[in-house]
């Protein structure tokens, strides 16, 4: 059986990607550094449109710039 490190960044490891539980820990964390769920909302949906040809690079990285500088420094 092979371990790895938990992806949540808690420095344990175990058999799948995530501890039990430790999927939420890593969702929490994304979401306080984006601003909440909303930010998180707002972040992948430039991304996507970004991916897609819907968003050009400016309104990303402006997108981007505005997430980040609403959120709180992790």
């Amino acid at each position: 059986m092979t371990y790895s490190e938990c992806r949540c960044g808690c420095g344990k490891f175990g058999k799948g990607r995530f501890l039990p539980g430790h999927d939420q820990k890593l969702r929490a964390q994304l979401e306080r550094r984006t601003g909440g769920i909303l930010g998180l909302e707002r972040l992948v949906d430039a991304a996507q449109g970004f991916a897609h040809d819907k968003v050009d690079r400016v309104s990303l990285e402006k997108t981007v710039g505005d997430i980040f500088s609403l959120a709180p420094p992790s």
